[in-house]
């Protein structure tokens, strides 16, 4: 039995077996990213309103990609502090409610660019995509 939060996240198609291992979707990745946005709300609430240049911006998301040959996540941000909490929270909250998830990364790809890496690798996955021939889906 998955986990309702994953359900959740994962799929809206309860028997869509491909989905529930991981297969991610434009919708997922449209709530993914509220719930980024919630986070760092969450986060500014918690870091408290200041004006130092630690603050948290919550527009710094600029978008959410999925790689169907490597099955990560990327999530683009323009700013470095609110990407690494936002990373720290995500990799708390998916080590803890989803068992296909492998961990998270932030690189940087260009200047003033934050990559949050969502790492889920899963081989079956990649291969599934391979064989359907999908695409990067980008919200």
């Amino acid at each position: 039995m998955i986990p309702r939060s994953q359900e959740l996240f994962k799929t809206k198609n309860k028997k869509d077996e491909w989905l529930r291992l991981g297969l991610f979707t434009d919708t997922y990745l449209n709530h993914l990213k509220r719930f980024c946005i919630q986070c760092l709300c969450a986060l500014q609430v918690e870091n408290g309103v200041s004006q130092s240049e630690n603050t948290i911006n919550i527009e710094s998301i600029k978008k959410l990609v999925y790689s169907p040959t490597s099955d990560v996540i990327y999530v683009y941000m323009n700013d470095l502090f609110s990407a690494t909490l936002l990373m720290e929270t995500l990799n708390q909250w998916l080590i803890n409610s989803d068992p296909t998830y492998k961990g998270t990364t932030i690189d940087t790809s260009l200047e003033g660019v934050y990559t949050i890496e969502l790492n889920y690798q899963d081989e079956e996955v990649i291969k599934h995509n391979k064989d359907n021939n999908l695409k990067l889906i980008v919200v």
